[in-house]
């Protein structure tokens, strides 16, 4: 669950910190599991202080930083360690810039080329050091499972529907919608391709950091790992509709993976709004659960 410390707390906090100016304590935009604050040190550099329920979301961000920071623009992390007996805090660089996802359509098209050319880098890493797929283990850099099928299968708890049944309803969606979402992830799975791509895992426009007109950074490594690089370009298409040039186009661009294209997206797009009915009612997220009911059927594969 995220974490609910008051910004009195957390200036309290920062006056133990070595170098600290808590008078400048800041509250940033927050993520959906971690808060976020910018503070200045007493040399005036700005720093972002984020607060959150797992030590290892922080640390797999120090690793992006170590392992892909001298290719990808992964701000600098300068320590981890224990907020309170219940959380952790990181303390990383700030990067100026805004979020893309404030940004109007006409300026992402106006850079698309830059952002598309990040996304490649990323997919594009050299994975051969490490081995196996899903999210990564720090201490050995190496995924969690043998198989992108297998990593998925475990996303949709092997297709069994009782958990996202009860999920959908205790934030009053419709139960028929999950197993039509369960169906179409069952009829496409046979598509899958084992392709080991580098992925971020999440790879939203709120975690994409734009400064005059170029990609400033990418943030929140929680979720990063591998596996096939359309899962990461999906959802896009899946948070923001047309943001982006098609999967197909941005295959064929970059030398990407194309077979069974089309039926992986949709594989894709339902294993994600799974994922998302599932978070919506753990972190009790009202915004999200309202989104879904919005939105969702068009993720349906008969609703596209």
């Amino acid at each position: 669950m995220k974490t609910t410390h008051s910004i009195e707390q957390v200036r309290s906090f920062l006056d133990k910190v070595e170098g600290a100016n808590p008078a400048t304590l800041t509250a940033l935009t927050e993520g959906h599991i971690s808060q976020a604050f910018s503070f200045e040190d007493k040399q005036g550099a700005r720093w972002v202080l984020r607060v959150g329920p797992d030590a290892n979301d922080f640390y797999r961000d120090q690793y992006a930083y170590e392992h892909f920071g001298d290719i990808l623009p992964v701000p600098y992390v300068r320590e981890i360690g224990q907020f309170d007996e219940s959380s952790y805090f990181c303390i990383s660089q700030y990067v100026d810039g805004v979020t893309s996802n404030t940004l109007e359509q006409i300026t992402v098209d106006a850079m698309q080329a830059k952002i598309l050319d990040t996304y490649a880098t990323l997919f594009n890493i050299d994975t051969s050091a490490t081995k196996g797929y899903g999210r990564l283990d720090v201490r050995t850099g190496n995924g969690t499972f043998a198989s992108w099928r297998e990593r998925l299968l475990d996303s949709l708890e092997d297709l069994h529907p009782d958990s996202f049944r009860k999920s959908a309803q205790n934030i009053n969606f419709d139960v028929v919608v999950v197993d039509k979402l369960l169906a179409q992830a069952e009829t496409h799975l046979p598509f899958v391709v084992e392709s080991r791509n580098l992925l971020h895992g999440d790879l939203g426009f709120d975690n994409m950091i734009i400064k005059d007109g170029k990609v400033a950074a990418l943030i929140d490594w929680a979720d990063v790992g591998y596996g096939d690089w359309l899962y990461d370009y999906s959802k896009f298409e899946f948070w923001w509709p047309g943001r982006h040039i098609p999967a197909r186009d941005f295959a064929a661009r970059y030398g990407f993976e194309v077979s069974g294209i089309r039926e992986r997206e949709i594989l894709y797009r339902a294993v994600t709004a799974l994922g998302t009915i599932k978070f919506a009612d753990e972190a009790a997220n009202a915004h999200i659960a309202g989104w879904l009911r919005d939105h969702l059927p068009r993720v349906l594969e008969n609703g596209n």
